[in-house]
């Protein structure tokens, strides 16, 4: 959106939160310019940050993330 609009937006994280039970964390934050604001959270599951997280068949991470 701020891309199609070429408008550099401003970034401000509102909340960071780390699992207790495994490596899952997720981000609250907004992007906003003078015309748009956005506010996204992104989610993201256990083992993500893992060097071979990416190597596991397809399957295995949308499975994982919803468990």
């Amino acid at each position: 959106l701020f891309r199609y609009m070429n408008v550099l937006p401003t970034f401000r994280l509102l909340e960071a939160h780390l699992s207790d039970c495994d490596s899952s964390f997720s981000r609250l934050y907004e992007l906003r310019s003078d015309d748009v604001a956005c506010v996204i959270c992104e989610r993201f599951p256990d083992g993500m940050l893992e060097p071979d997280y990416c190597r596991l068949p397809p399957g295995a991470r949308a499975e994982a993330a919803l468990a």
